[in-house]
């Protein structure tokens, strides 16, 4: 007997999406396919920054004042993210534990690839917003950073949050210290350095209010997605 599965499938407009349409498994893996070439035809904007830079509450905001056709998606490892719970599990363990080098390799090389990539394989918008990315497996992997890059769109705009690590710290007392804000913001500049011209508007948020933040930053979004957009500005 065919296993059933529910779905989406693409059909003749990209834009138009059928849910919850039961198939068969070999059809249901050909439209996954087909789901990530329509994902490609789209601009993305990726949100980058250190925890205490703003990046979830600007994102809220690109919510409530951008067109309905944006879709989020949130391609960290923190709880919750998760496509598929094991590898979560797996990951938390593989920081709670001593090392082992076979796991880290599976996590980077292929686990946390595969469940990044399946959280971008149903869209419900011709436009993209990804908060967070992974940052270790997309620094050291460079097949899975081409792949995920590609299908996010081939027009994608960086909009990174950066600033003073002290400030983002005071933002989150309890749970970073001013050296953990410090290495992430570095990994995030190693992997600004590997794109290839990257489309990159940076904005201080450490000098900033919220506020303006928000206001800047969904002005320069909706510029981009209009296609109004113009040589890249930091603020």
């Amino acid at each position: 007997m065919t296993k059933k599965l529910h779905f989406f499938r693409t059909v003749k407009n990209s834009d138009e999406i059928i849910q919850d349409t039961v198939v068969s498994e070999p059809v249901a893996w050909k439209w996954w396919r087909r789901d990530i070439r329509v994902r490609a035809a789209t601009r993305g904007v990726v949100i980058l920054g250190a925890d205490g830079s703003g990046k979830t509450t600007l994102v809220k905001a690109i919510r409530t004042q951008l067109p309905r056709e944006i879709s989020v998606r949130l391609l960290g490892m923190s709880d919750g993210a998760w496509h598929f719970p094991a590898v979560g599990r797996l990951y938390k363990l593989s920081l709670d534990r001593k090392k082992s080098l076979a796991r880290n390799l599976a996590l980077h090389f292929l686990l946390i690839p595969l469940d990044v990539l399946f959280r971008l394989s149903r869209p419900s918008g011709r436009f993209l917003v990804v908060e967070r990315v992974p940052l270790k497996p997309l620094i050291i992997n460079p097949v899975f950073r081409k792949l995920l890059f590609t299908l996010i769109g081939p027009k994608i705009l960086f909009v990174v949050l950066d600033g003073d690590p002290a400030v983002f710290q005071l933002r989150r007392p309890t749970e970073e210290t001013v050296e953990t804000i410090s290495d992430e913001q570095k990994k995030l500049r190693h992997l600004i350095k590997m794109l290839v011209n990257p489309d990159i508007f940076l904005i201080d948020s450490a000098k900033m209010s919220q506020a303006e933040v928000e206001q800047i930053a969904v002005e320069k979004i909706k510029e981009f997605f209009e296609g109004r957009d113009r040589s890249s500005r930091g603020a």
